[in-house]
């Protein structure tokens, strides 16, 4: 069975970790809302900025998911090799 209360104290440390990187947040929040405002909200044509908004918000959530991976990767292949 799992436990619940060590997967929540384990995901409320790793989302405290990832957001105390100044260098991540920043860049995370900004680039999906810039993004739309230039590219959907500038440049649409028609009905395009609700396809731009779906976009940006995925582009938006994905991105934070994949930053530990990316940064922990290269970490765990140095100390291997």
């Amino acid at each position: 069975m799992i436990n619940t209360a060590s997967f929540i104290l384990e995901s409320k440390t790793e989302l405290l970790s990832t957001f105390r990187s100044k260098g991540f947040v920043i860049p995370a929040t900004l680039f999906p809302c810039l993004f739309y405002l230039f590219f959907g909200v500038v440049f649409s044509h028609g009905d395009s900025h609700n396809y731009m908004y779906i976009n940006y918000l995925i582009f938006g959530m994905i991105g934070p998911a994949l930053f530990p991976l990316a940064l922990t990767s290269p970490l765990k292949s140095k100390m291997v090799g």
